[in-house]
């Protein structure tokens, strides 16, 4: 399964240089309990996304992870932006489900429900500071 992690949202407010450097152990991070793990190039990039240098969006990650990591990797971007919300986007039966999630046990929840439905190829996850909430 294919996971897009946007950390855009997240109130870093680091300088190009610095974002890369973080985005970069961010990637080492996350390699560590995924099958693989990058920066997404610009031609990857959801629509509505701005990239930073044309090449790379700094604040958008990828990995291809086995469904039984997911809450593994969900578990370690609590803990990196741990006075942030998560937001899951998926598609599920030809409709984009987005739901934000507010404390752990909501999150197990749809992790939970999520295990019933097997044809998800691809989890966008969203990192938003609780400042952002719309």
């Amino acid at each position: 399964m294919q996971v897009l992690i946007d950390i855009n949202q997240s109130d870093l407010e680091l300088e190009s240089k610095h974002l890369e450097a973080y985005s970069l152990r961010l990637v080492d991070e996350l390699g560590e309990i995924s099958d693989g793990a990058s920066l997404v190039r610009a031609d990857q990039i959801p629509r509505g996304a701005l990239s930073v240098d044309g090449r790379f969006d700094l604040g958008f990650l990828q990995a291809e992870i086995k469904f039984a990591n997911f809450k593994k990797v969900l578990d370690w971007l609590l803990n990196i932006f741990s006075a942030h919300l998560l937001e899951l986007e998926y598609e599920e039966a030809g409709r984009t489900v987005k739901l934000k999630y507010k404390t752990n046990q909501e999150l197990d929840a749809q992790v939970a429900a999520l295990e019933r439905i097997a044809d998800i190829q691809k989890i966008k996850v969203k990192v938003i500071a609780k400042g952002q909430l719309s």
